[in-house]
């Protein structure tokens, strides 16, 4: 899993999502989300147990730059599959999502999407434009 790298940073543990890489694992179609979100469980679980042994916060960072090929994300896939990974990270250790670097368009796109996301991870995303 190559879209996913993890870096400790005294109590937090940042958790960067890297959309180019995710491009080229996401679900194509929507029976692909249980496999996809079963190979992201493993990994997730994994991220708990580390986190709880360590009294560590997680916060997931996905940061945007002009590289990223937007036109290539299924965005009604990713929201499912965000749904469906987030209700695997700890409820009490997942504190913040962050969009960062997107522009003005993604960015309104992004706060757009909220709605289709559980309320608990809406709540937490927050969305930054270069602007």
């Amino acid at each position: 899993m190559d879209f996913l790298k993890f870096f400790p940073r005294g109590r937090k543990l940042i958790i960067e999502f890297i959309p180019d890489a995710y491009i080229h694992w996401q679900p194509v179609k929507n029976d692909d989300i249980e496999g996809k979100a079963s190979e992201l469980y493993r990994v997730i679980k994994g991220v708990n147990s580390y986190c709880e042994s360590h009294d560590m916060d997680q916060i997931i960072i996905i940061d945007c730059d002009k590289t990223i090929q937007y036109n290539k994300i299924n965005y009604v896939l990713l929201c499912k599959l965000v749904n469906k990974m987030c209700s695997y990270f700890s409820k009490t250790r997942l504190v913040k999502i962050e969009i960062r670097h997107c522009n003005p368009i993604i960015e309104k796109f992004c706060n757009a999407s909220k709605s289709l996301l559980v309320k608990s991870i809406a709540d937490i995303l927050t969305v930054y434009s270069n602007e």
